[in-house]
């Protein structure tokens, strides 16, 4: 994993060591299957897992400028590895994880939490990802969804179609299965496709390209290699530490009018999703990258509890020496956010750990003066 670059100091690499691993979370509802990796990967199988991959990577995209886009390739990393929600409220299958972009610190500096929803027998998802925004300036930011279609298990030669009545983009290949993504929460203002070729996400300006392409393919034949497309809606400026919602229905089916019909229905779920009270008890534990980072003296740290536990956060310089206890007390399930005051240090690279119970996470923070 890519954080291991940062790390030459054994006492934190045990913090990372579960990071090593590939790990993925999954459900299927009998009519549709998805897996999401630690990375925020999308994939998607039809009927089932295990049967017939129809979409091998879907994932979120959010922008600021030509060469700042936050990406699958080339930021996203693990912060709470992938996991299915034990009995979820919303919905009859629920997978959780957050990513971020902290172990590059390129910007923008954006944390994504992802919650994938499903329900018994239904050939449909309901995808939100929430984009927060961890710089300290307002973002105006253009945000989409990056597809990698594998009909029926295979790549290239198919057939890419925008229904521009009901807003669903889909892929299939002669008389399979299709595969429908339709934005929920708003109207798309783009849908992009290009021939796939490995370097395409380098240096992130065919991705901004990409997200700021206000029109719409509505028929594409892919080459051998097969394609990549591009879903976006409207920019939305975000406020440091806000976030913007975006929703992204993925339906199944063998034939037009069933992807349709499945579409809608996702649609009525979303309606219902966002009409339930937020919950506000995390879902699970989490520390978040600090904020403003690099920082000068001060910065802000934020971490999630599912429950009640006793909590430490201790700063440590690279050398793994102790340095400051930020607190030692204990809370209630909540999200919290303390601050950190660096004036007495000097210039440099820190890292701060928090032990919550079992929890343990710790990341890096740099001072500059």
């Amino acid at each position: 994993m890519k954080k291991l670059l940062f790390l030459s100091i054994s006492f934190l690499l045990v913090s990372f060591i579960s990071g090593l691993f590939a790990q993925t979370a999954s459900f299927q509802t009998g009519k549709i299957g998805v897996e999401i990796n630690q990375f925020g990967r999308v994939r998607i199988h039809a009927p089932a897992i295990g049967a017939t991959r129809q979409i091998d990577r879907s994932s979120i995209l959010a922008g600021v400028g030509r060469t700042e886009v936050f990406d699958y390739k080339n930021d996203a990393d693990m912060v709470v590895a992938p996991f299915t929600v034990t009995n979820p409220t919303k919905s009859d299958f629920e997978i959780f994880s957050v990513i971020d972009n902290s172990y590059n610190n390129l910007p923008p500096k954006f944390e994504v939490r992802i919650n994938a929803f499903g329900w018994h027998n239904e050939g449909f998802i309901v995808v939100k990802f929430t984009v927060i925004n961890r710089e300290t300036t307002v973002k105006n930011t253009r945000i989409g969804i990056e597809i990698i279609p594998q009909p029926d298990g295979t790549y290239g030669n198919e057939t890419i179609k925008f229904d521009p009545t009901n807003m669903i983009a889909q892929s299939f290949r002669d008389t399979g299965v299709r595969t429908g993504y339709k934005i929920l929460n708003t109207t798309a203002s783009g849908f992009r496709v290009i021939d796939w070729f490995s370097t395409y996400f380098v240096g992130d300006s065919l991705l901004w390209d990409a997200l700021n392409y206000n029109n719409f393919d509505l028929t594409y034949t892919g080459t051998g290699d097969g394609t990549v497309t591009f879903l976006s809606q409207p920019p939305v400026s975000i406020s440091p530490n806000d976030s913007a919602h975006f929703f992204i229905g993925i339906a199944v089916a063998n034939t037009e009018s069933e992807l349709i019909a499945n579409m809608n229905l996702a649609q009525q779920k979303y309606n219902l999703l966002v009409n339930v009270e937020d919950n506000l008890v995390p879902l699970a534990y989490s520390l978040s990258q600090n904020y403003p980072n690099p920082f000068n003296p001060m910065t802000k740290i934020q971490f999630s509890l599912p429950k009640k536990e006793k909590v430490t956060i201790d700063v440590f310089n690279v050398f793994g020496e102790f340095i400051a206890r930020v607190v030692d007390n204990e809370y209630e399930a909540g999200i919290y956010t303390l601050e950190f005051d660096g004036k007495n240090l000097s210039s440099g690279t820190y890292f701060y750990q928090l032990v919550a119970g079992e929890f343990k996470s710790t990341r890096k923070m740099i001072l500059i003066k």
